[in-house]
């Protein structure tokens, strides 16, 4: 682990949001994981799992969706967030938000999950996450820095506008 996850310390998290053709900064702070978090994620990948086995079984006679529901229910106590197919579920968006949530939400109480995987849409703030969660959480785990989008010239001129006043 890096020493910022040993001690806690958070990392800096910046995200873009366009509002009204508006880049604003979003300034976040992303704390390592903990071991409740860990096992917080854990149970989320479980219940997404038996979940999405329920939605797919909903069409089959009640017997079988019995049956299916027993195997999911067995396959998902065997999952866990970082590994097979509980990596798969966090490597979307809605796991990356709801990791980066976990990760935030102790500095930032009023930041929801849902703004969250609305921001990570935007590809840069999805690159932006993962390298701060990595920087947070993986041992020598460089921070990189990441290039920004350029802005378009509707951006550009609507900032020229927003800065003369």
């Amino acid at each position: 682990m890096s020493n910022n996850a040993i001690t806690g310390a958070a990392h800096p998290l910046q995200f873009i949001e366009v509002v009204a053709g508006m880049r604003n900064v979003v300034n976040l702070e992303m704390s390592p994981l903990t071991d409740r978090d860990i096992s917080e994620l854990d149970l989320w990948v479980q219940t997404r799992y038996i979940r999405m086995a329920r939605a797919a079984a909903a069409d089959i006679p009640q017997d079988q969706q019995e049956r299916e529901i027993e195997v999911a229910q067995r396959t998902a106590a065997g999952l866990t967030a970082f590994s097979g197919s509980g990596a798969n579920m966090i490597a979307t968006v809605d796991g990356m938000a709801r990791v980066v949530w976990q990760s935030i939400r102790a500095r930032h109480h009023d930041v929801t999950e849902e703004r969250i995987k609305k921001l990570l849409f935007n590809p840069d703030n999805l690159a932006e996450a993962n390298a701060r969660f990595k920087a947070a959480n993986i041992a020598d785990a460089p921070i990189e820095k990441k290039a920004r989008t350029p802005l378009t010239e509707r951006q550009r001129k609507a900032l020229r506008r927003r800065v003369r006043g």
